[in-house]
């Protein structure tokens, strides 16, 4: 068969040093002839390659690759020459089927050729990509790991053998290092063929064998990242989710229970707090199981893995996979969820800090948030906040016949460590110190809501519903859903149930079933769409908040508010003068109450109109005796307590100076502004209130900063109302500050030096004013003075 020739098909040649083209001088006539005649396309546009003729020299090298290019379609090709380039050109031909390249195209011609079969050194190369720290690099080979086991199932395990032996077995802890995470990522995409590798003969013993003995030789000369011991611990862990594996152990490494515990209670430098975390994760898993139970090894007590896993998720080295996994299982126990609640403030601070972290995207844009972490955070806190099960005789049989199972394989030695006082065994928690546990944190701070409400943002179905159960217990009690209302969790709920998916029955209603056979009659209504039941407490906990709530601050506002709009605003106009017309009409605390349920869009939503003409209208009549004993500390409420009423009006009222309706965020700053020249009670609350501290701090810092973002990015147009609204916004809070300082007494550290660097900062922002220079003069002026107030 004639070769119709090329046509330019022959796109590029790779050389192990070089590259050049087809018509390079350095590529000889024969090679070029070679190529003319083995390479070849058939009618249709199929794909064919003449196979080599019998003379052909039986020695050969792989000295590169061809890429063909034809009819739109890029393929690449391993090709061998012999000693000679006289030698013909020959492709590697297996069965019909094109070999694959090395290296990093080796890779993506997995992805693009799933069919061939990869070489041993493309399959290494995966492997050192698994662990890779570029998260593209990283996803690649995780998808090329997937597609090799979907498309290679019968001999996937055996593929993966020789390049994990060669990396596993290596003397450089790095390679080592690779050759555990490519397995690792093998437990995680194919079990089964993770198994199967493991269950060969020996492998288990030879790399516990192989690890340790590079162990000991110490660290390396070179400087080098990797973490053996981190590596080693963290796939035991992983690998312990398998019965298989467990049992594996037991028979194949002995030692795996003195190993784990030494590098778990290891105190040298030589021992990451990682690898301690890590090895306290496998501890943890086979803690909680009755397998490899040894009567001649103490283990550390669930206690003290508690403590090093709330140590390593507070260290910001450490990765925090494993502590928050190590947590969620720990916290089942009742002595665990003890020292987690009193440790709650510190452990919903790092939650917190790790939610914000994992949100926004990474730099390659790969993963939003971390499912796994998100999963074992909201565990936690269901566990934490979870109350006693009501159970049956029967219920609370099975439990004991289960304790009792538990217990079997384990000795009195092994529910203590050392010198500790602490045992094992579960306890139940009283459901009174549960709810003391929920109030006092949901009074605390936001700390706990905000990690719930990132939680619930997730896209993970286990993870929203895991969410919603924590909900469910946080709303148990009365007294809790009013705080969780405040922080959102109203509307967590409803993000939540919008996700929730409703099944068909009409699908199942098709199949045959004995009932239909044998004449019994269905259900007529089973082909109605049915609510998964593992999703049903997301909806008791919205029910529960409902009962005891207003549903319009859930569902939203109610149709007549224009109306309400209408109403407000000539009021704001009659008010705004002196006399006893405003005492007159504000005389009635429910005008207040309905002003209120206004601002923070109770019945009216998210209508601006309505929240501007009743943040004006309470502007106005600030200065009314009624609306300062309102605004100030009652007589029948605790000093300090969060869910003081006037608390709540100061909260609103700054929390308007940040609106984004100007015109609301005046009349919120003058408000506050009136109120503290007219009371020094109400100073005095606000420096004693930490959340209001915390708040007012914030929002002032914003109005200086935003000044600066404005600034830079102006274009034209309108943006001299916007300039002159800011300043306004600043005049009010800087009197706000001023009048703060009379009462500077009640909490000096408020008036601390990064305040006053602050009220410098937007002096001299001022002094480069170039409008509204007189409006500029005047808050420059204004600002002096409360410094001068500050630092008298």
């Amino acid at each position: 068969m004639s070769s119709p020739g090329l046509s330019g098909g022959v796109t590029k040649w790779c050389w192990p040093d070089e590259e050049i083209s087809r018509t390079s001088p350095a590529l000889d006539f024969k090679a070029n002839q070679a190529i003319h005649r083995h390479l070849h396309f058939f009618p249709g546009g199929h794909r064919g390659i003449q196979p080599p003729n019998e003379g052909d020299s039986p020695e050969k090298k792989l000295s590169g690759f061809v890429t063909v290019q034809a009819r739109g379609q890029r393929r690449k090709y391993r090709i061998y020459f012999g000693n000679t380039r006289e030698t013909r050109l020959q492709f590697a031909m297996v069965a019909g089927q094109r070999s694959i390249i090395e290296g990093e195209d080796g890779i993506q011609s997995i992805i693009d050729h799933p069919s061939a079969e990869p070489s041993g050194e493309t399959l290494k190369t995966l492997l050192l990509n698994i662990s890779s720290q570029t998260p593209s690099t990283r996803a690649k080979a995780f998808s090329a790991l997937a597609i090799t086991f979907q498309y290679h199932q019968a001999k996937a395990s055996l593929l993966f053998q020789v390049p994990l032996e060669s990396l596993l077995h290596s003397t450089i802890v790095q390679e080592v290092c690779d050759g555990l995470s490519g397995l690792s990522a093998i437990f995680m995409l194919s079990p089964q063929d993770a198994i199967g590798i493991i269950r060969s003969d020996g492998f288990l013993s030879r790399l516990a064998e192989s690890v340790v003995d590079l162990l000991a030789l110490g660290p390396s000369k070179k400087k080098s990242k990797a973490d053996l011991n981190h590596s080693f611990s963290e796939f035991i862990a992983l690998s312990l989710n398998h019965k298989p594996v467990r049992e594996i152990i037991k028979s194949d490494w002995p030692g795996c229970l003195d190993w784990l515990t030494r590098i778990s209670l290891a105190t040298t430098n030589n021992v990451s707090i990682s690898a301690r975390c890590a090895a306290s994760l496998a501890l943890i898993k086979l803690r909680l199981t009755s397998d490899l139970q040894d009567k001649s090894i103490e283990l550390p007590s669930l206690t003290h893995l508690t403590g090093i896993m709330l140590n390593a998720l507070l260290d910001k080295t450490c990765p925090s996979n494993s502590p928050i996994e190590g947590l969620a299982l720990l916290s089942q126990q009742g002595s665990v969820r003890q020292i987690l609640m009193k440790e709650s403030e510190r452990f919903l601070r790092a939650t917190k800090a790790l939610s914000t972290s994992k949100e926004t995207l990474n730099a390659d844009g790969i993963s939003k948030s971390d499912t796994s972490i998100a999963y074992g955070i909201a565990t936690i806190i269901a566990h934490l906040s979870a109350y006693k099960v009501i159970k049956t005789d029967e219920d609370r049989a099975a439990d004991q016949l289960k304790k009792l199972a538990q217990r079997g394989g384990q000795t009195a030695s092994n529910d203590k460590l050392p010198g500790s006082s602490v045992d094992d065994q579960d306890t139940e928690i009283d459901d009174e110190l549960v709810y003391e546990w929920i109030h006092s944190s949901l009074k605390r701070n936001n700390d706990l809501m905000d990690t719930v409400g990132w939680l619930a943002k997730s896209e993970s179905k286990e993870v929203k519903r895991t969410t919603g159960k924590a909900i469910l217990n946080l709303v148990e009690r009365q007294a809790c859903r009013g705080l969780v209302l405040q922080s959102g969790g109203g509307r967590m709920l409803m993000k939540i149930i919008a996700t929730l998916t409703v099944s068909d029955n009409r699908s199942k209603q098709q199949l045959p079933s004995s009932s239909s056979e044998s004449g019994q009659s269905t259900n007529p209504d089973s082909s109605d769409p049915t609510l998964d039941p593992s999703d049903l407490h997301i909806i008791q906990a919205l029910a529960k908040i409902l009962i005891t709530t207003n549903p319009l601050l859930i569902f939203g506002p109610s149709p007549d508010s224009p109306i309400l709009h209408s109403t407000i605003k000539p009021l704001t106009t009659l008010f705004s003068g002196r006399g006893r017309i405003p005492d007159d009409i504000v005389g009635s605390t429910r005008v207040l109450n309905r002003l209120e349920e206004c601002t923070i869009g109770v019945r009216t939503g998210e209508n601006h109109m309505v929240r501007r003409a009743a943040t004006e209208l309470i502007c106005n009549l600030s200065s009314t005796q009624i609306v300062l004993n309102s605004f100030g500390p009652q007589t029948n409420e605790p000093v300090g307590s969060r869910g003081s009423s006037h608390i709540s009006r100061l909260h609103i009222l700054i929390a308007l100076c940040s609106s984004e309706d100007l015109q609301t965020a005046l009349a919120a700053g003058g408000a506050l502004a009136i109120l503290t020249e007219h009371s020094k009670e109400i100073c005095q609350a606000i420096l004693t209130e930490e959340k209001l501290k915390a708040s007012l701090v914030r929002i002032f810092r914003e109005s200086i900063e935003e000044e600066e973002e404005e600034k830079e990015g102006e274009d034209g147009g309108g943006e001299g109302e916007g300039e002159e609204g800011r300043i306004g916004i600043q005049f009010r809070l800087i009197s706000l500050i001023g009048n703060l300082s009379t009462a500077r007494e009640t909490n000096p550290e408020f008036f601390n030096h990064s305040l006053i660097q602050s009220l410098n900062s937007l002096i001299s922002k001022l002094a480069n004013q170039d409008k509204n220079k007189s409006q500029a003069e005047d808050l420059t002026q204004l600002t002096k003075l409360v410094i001068q107030s500050i630092e008298k």
